[in-house]
């Protein structure tokens, strides 16, 4: 089951890449490239050579939770670290400085992913577009659940539901788990425009008047 937690960064990666474009931080590009391809590498590498089919038991299922968490973050925190290196020659900055040191870089990401809003820099704002971009996009997906946000992606069945209970200690969506899944994710993003939209109607008004 690590295997799809490995998805995670990396389709954040490749997203993120494209904020880069749209923003024209074509530095941010490569290193986002190179670490979804990595997590693709491994997934397929684990999937390759370590996946055996078998019955998964809660506590397997929790270890994957676990490893899914550490791991996230840790892909998370090397994509600020490639990232604000590629930046320090383009745009530098204290921040891109401060993120560049390991630590830092750990502590922004679990930060995002577990939705906290803590962070270690100062002026946040003076990073590229696409740096935060990325840190929004962790706080996002550590708000609706890392096992959500997997669980919306498969079809689910036993070795799953497992998982769901894992994250949820909940055990009454055991027939609907997909659609229950998939219905965080929609009211999740429905929310997330409608806000956007919102914020960008504000936004209009303050340069009309």
């Amino acid at each position: 089951m690590l295997v799809f937690f490995l998805f995670i960064p990396a389709f954040m990666a490749f997203t993120t890449a494209l904020i880069g474009i749209i923003f024209k931080e074509y530095f941010c590009i490569l290193p986002l490239v190179i670490i979804g391809s990595i997590n693709l590498i491994l997934a397929y590498l684990l999937y390759r050579f370590c996946f055996e089919p078998k019955k998964i038991h809660l506590w397997d299922s929790m270890i994957s939770v676990a490893l899914g968490w550490f791991f996230c973050p840790l892909f998370g925190a090397l994509a600020y670290i490639f990232v604000a290196k590629a930046a320090l020659y383009v745009a530098p900055s204290d921040a891109i400085v401060a993120l560049i040191k390991p630590i830092n870089a750990l502590f922004e990401s679990f930060s995002g992913f577990t939705s906290s809003g803590l962070t270690m820099l100062d002026k946040v704002s003076k990073l590229p577009h696409t740096l935060q971009w990325l840190r929004s996009f962790q706080q996002w997906a550590g708000g609706v659940g890392l096992i959500i946000f997997v669980l919306s992606l498969i079809e689910p069945n036993i070795e799953e539901y497992q998982l769901y209970c894992t994250e949820t200690k909940s055990k009454g969506f055991n027939k609907s788990i997909l659609k229950t899944t998939r219905s965080i994710i929609f009211i999740y993003t429905q929310r997330t425009s409608k806000l956007g939209s919102n914020f960008l109607i504000f936004i209009d008004s303050l340069l009309r008047d």
